[in-house]
């Protein structure tokens, strides 16, 4: 047998199953299965009474499983194909990254009962959990870090609502060759940055002490998990979430600006070296203010980056708003008025960042919120339209709402939400 394979012998059933009896429902899966992570321990999961029970097995009976099954699969290869199979149930054989055949899922889904008998009472969660996932010996010595996360453990979603995965409230370091970016969830928005070099080293001190005081490994929904990988190790280890939090709130403090979510829709996107250029070579306009400009255009004033004379006496900035927000719908940083100027949402209080914001780390109800859709804009609101002609004359690029009177150059009215009209 190969120990240091993943496995996975399965009586499979086609049925689909959701725990709210309905469309909807969050699937579970209905296998009877013997498995194991690549040189782990073997489990038993079989699905009775609407749950999964677990089982521990032994190495022993997993050998004698194993080889019983790959036997009957030699015969299936040689004896010619019977009639067709039971539609709602069939079997998977996989050993490693090969697959075996095996036609006979009844007689499967009975060695599996079989082997059930002969594993005991069934493993609670904390159990199978710390079973199937013994803590890994962590590295001696010192370390370079590849991964710190910090993350909430939300609930499982029903497959059929559209909204945010289960990692929408995490906060995480990631350092490839010297180049570490940091994200961190903070008043319901991710603020993310490019971490100097210089505080690379105080990073990997602070892995090496997460390592020899390691966090508990097992959470249930709405718990803190924390974890973190080091270079030449695969293996997760588990950190304590407020180790990792103090970590982040010191480095987040230290990194300069957040990088423009504009330009860095998603975050691994980073590593590419026309987005590490263009972030490289953002530019603060001298003019009004406006940091981290990565276009041949100032975002706040539209200034062009070439015609502003170096040396030149800087001007008052321009007024701001006294907290910009970045919408959590698209995206777009740097919103100033109610909504969004490119998709209309309206700000919300949490997710305004004023620099004394609250804690890094995450919060219910904060952000998207668990179980919501992507689907309808936000509610328009109504109100009384005024003339723009009363208004200065617009610049190019920039027009008047035809309801509140607003000067805008987005898409949308960031005063009233109302798009703009084409």
């Amino acid at each position: 047998m190969e120990r240091d394979s993943a496995h996975y012998i399965a009586w499979r059933s086609a049925l689909v199953y959701n725990s709210l009896g309905g469309f909807g429902g969050v699937s579970v899966n209905m296998d009877d299965r013997l498995w194991n992570d690549a040189g782990g321990p073997f489990v038993l999961s079989v699905f009775r009474n609407r749950a999964v029970e677990n089982y521990a097995v032994s190495d022993a009976d997993a050998e004698a499983f194993i080889q019983k099954v790959l036997h009957q699969s030699e015969a299936d290869v040689l004896r010619p194909a019977g009639p067709a199979a039971d539609p709602h149930e069939g079997t998977e054989v996989r050993i490693g990254k090969k697959r075996y055949p095996f036609r006979d899922a009844k007689l499967m889904k009975q060695w599996l009962e079989e082997l059930q008998v002969q594993c005991g009472e069934p493993l609670t969660n904390e159990e199978a959990y710390r079973y199937a996932h013994p803590a890994p010996v962590p590295p001696a010595g010192d370390v370079e870090v590849i991964k710190i996360v910090e993350q909430a453990v939300l609930p499982q979603r029903p497959a059929a609502v559209l909204g945010p995965g289960p990692d929408n409230c995490r906060s995480e370091l990631l350092v490839e060759d010297g180049f570490a970016v940091l994200s961190v969830f903070q008043d319901g928005m991710h603020l993310e940055y490019i971490l100097p070099p210089a505080l690379l080293p105080e990073v990997n001190a602070a892995a090496r002490a997460m390592l020899d005081d390691p966090g508990d490994g097992y959470h249930t929904e709405w718990d803190a998990d924390a974890w973190l990988k080091v270079k030449g190790r695969e293996e997760e280890f588990d950190a304590k979430p407020e180790d990792v939090l103090k970590l982040f709130a010191s480095l987040a403090g230290r990194c300069g600006d957040p990088i423009p979510r504009k330009d860095h829709p998603d975050f691994y996107k980073v590593w590419l070296q026309g987005v590490r250029d263009k972030l490289a070579n953002a530019w603060d306009c001298p003019l009004c203010a406006w940091k981290r400009n990565t276009a041949a255009f100032c975002e706040g004033c539209g200034a062009k980056r070439q015609d502003i004379p170096s040396g030149r006496a800087v001007s008052m900035p321009k007024p701001k708003a006294p907290a910009p927000w970045s919408c959590l719908r698209c995206g777009t940083v740097g919103n100033s008025g109610s909504y969004c100027c490119e998709c209309g949402g309206p700000v919300n209080v949490e997710e305004r960042f004023t620099g004394e914001s609250g804690p890094i780390g995450y919060r219910r109800g904060a952000g998207w919120g668990i179980g919501g859709s992507f689907g309808a804009f936000w509610p328009m609101p109504t109100p009384p339209p005024q003339k723009p002609e009363q208004a200065a004359p617009a610049a190019v690029g920039e027009w008047f709402c035809t309801m509140c009177g607003a000067r805008n150059s987005g898409k949308f009215c960031t005063e009233c939400g109302k798009p703009k009209e084409q």
